[in-house]
């Protein structure tokens, strides 16, 4: 491993208490959406029954893997897990992380010899070609005393949602439009009515919701999400199996992402180490198996043991 000097505490925010304390509001679908994309990416705990020859490794230089793990095992706080868990653990915060920024920034630190990642951020954050700098909120600055924060990117480690999912832009505009969506499914003044109990207007609520899941499905295309929907009235049993398998495969692109994004991390840190995932589906083997369902060479059954951990 190379000798660089790493700060032995963060100097970048994870968070602001001032902007914190202010109420998130919880879009249904952006909400539904960001918890969808997270569970199943990996195994739950680092178990798959599905798959039971899952196995999340670390390969390279003996005398480095420990500190690749220590690395890796500091995107959860949780500790004392096997490697499985601490890997599968890392890409959902990870994941978890991207679902609600769309593009995440960490820090590199050095904690009682050990590398270690902490979360930055995004709010009042900016990244520049050689510096990331934050903007405190002025209710923190009485408590930090500074107005200012800022750290070298050379400790800065930074990933965003893949091109092939829309990139940053593309998600961060997704979730815009989902958010635009009315919390209720009927609209305002078909509510009104029903409780005056006045004369209905010419309203037809089924071609409202049918617009109301082509407008979805259009906005998700690129993720393919079901909108957790497994009913018969609307869709055949082909096309909610394939609107699973797509979504999984979005999942699995973005897993598959992360996994190159951390090793090149790694590289960076002069770790000669490469984090591998084997015994789980890849994105091709769902797409090609997408494709043979298409195609009547696959069953359903069959395909949901792509599909399902």
């Amino acid at each position: 491993m190379k000798k660089q000097f790493f700060n032995p505490t963060p100097k970048l925010a994870s968070y602001f208490y001032s902007l914190n304390t202010h109420h998130r509001e919880h879009h249904l679908y952006a909400h539904m959406l960001r918890e969808d994309i997270v569970t199943g990416i990996m195994p739950l705990g680092g178990r798959s029954r599905r798959h039971p020859n899952f196995v999340a490794s670390i390969q390279g230089a003996e005398n480095e893997i420990s500190t690749a793990k220590d690395l890796i095992a500091s995107f959860s706080e949780r500790g004392n897990r096997d490697l499985n868990e601490i890997i599968s653990r890392a890409i959902e915060e990870i994941a978890r992380s991207l679902s609600w920024t769309s593009c995440s920034l960490y820090e590199v630190v050095n904690i009682q010899k050990s590398l270690s990642i902490h979360p930055v951020s995004s709010r009042r954050t900016f990244r520049l070609p050689f510096y990331t700098f934050q903007v405190i909120p002025s209710g923190d600055q009485q408590t930090s005393r500074r107005k200012f924060l800022y750290q070298s990117n050379r400790y800065i480690w930074s990933i965003s949602i893949p091109e092939a999912l829309g990139g940053a832009k593309g998600y961060r505009k997704m979730i815009s439009r989902l958010e635009k969506i009315p919390p209720a499914s009927t609209p305002q003044f078909a509510m009104q009515e029903l409780e005056n109990r006045a004369q209905p207007s010419i309203f037809d609520f089924s071609e409202h919701l049918a617009l109301h899941t082509l407008y979805i499905n259009k906005v998700t295309s690129n993720w393919n999400w079901h909108r957790r929907d497994w009913s018969d009235d609307t869709q055949c049993e082909y096309y909610r199996t394939y609107k699973r398998s797509m979504f999984k495969y979005a999942q699995n692109l973005l897993r598959e992402h992360i996994v190159s994004e951390l090793n090149i991390l790694l590289q960076r840190l002069g770790l000669s180490c490469t984090i591998l995932i084997s015994g789980l589906p890849s994105a091709a083997e769902l797409l090609e198996g997408a494709n043979d369902l298409r195609l009547g060479k696959m069953n359903f059954e069959e395909m949901y043991k792509l599909v399902f951990d």
